[in-house]
């Protein structure tokens, strides 16, 4: 299974996110629930730094027993927030599809939960 965080601070902005595990659908490189779980990770980070202009750190690991991405913003604004949620609209399609593979949730804010 995968698991996202969603990272917030406590007025509720995102902060980051992360994502930890194979999704196990399938086999390491045939899995189109990681697939497209990496995809919308990826795509997220490479936008907020090409469009929002936006520092942080991120850092990236594979294995075939699972895949890890964090990306941790310094200062988050509307177009971070915009493209996390964004992310965010995508992940909660395939977790409604793929509720086997897939775990989204929310750390920090007012409260940790599921999204």
């Amino acid at each position: 299974m995968t698991t996202i965080t969603i990272f917030e601070d406590q007025a509720g902005s995102y902060t980051g996110f992360e994502f930890d595990g194979h999704a196990g659908a399938a086999e390491a490189g045939e899995d189109i629930v990681c697939a497209g779980l990496s995809t919308l990770g990826i795509t997220t980070v490479n936008s907020i730094e090409t469009y929002a202009a936006r520092e942080g750190t991120y850092e990236e690991s594979a294995s075939k027993d699972g895949g890890y991405m964090k990306l941790l913003l310094k200062e988050p604004n509307h177009d971070t927030q915009l493209l996390i949620d964004s992310m965010i609209l995508g992940l909660s399609y395939l977790e409604q599809q793929y509720p086997q593979y897939v775990r989204l949730k929310r750390k920090g804010g007012v409260t940790d939960d599921r999204i």
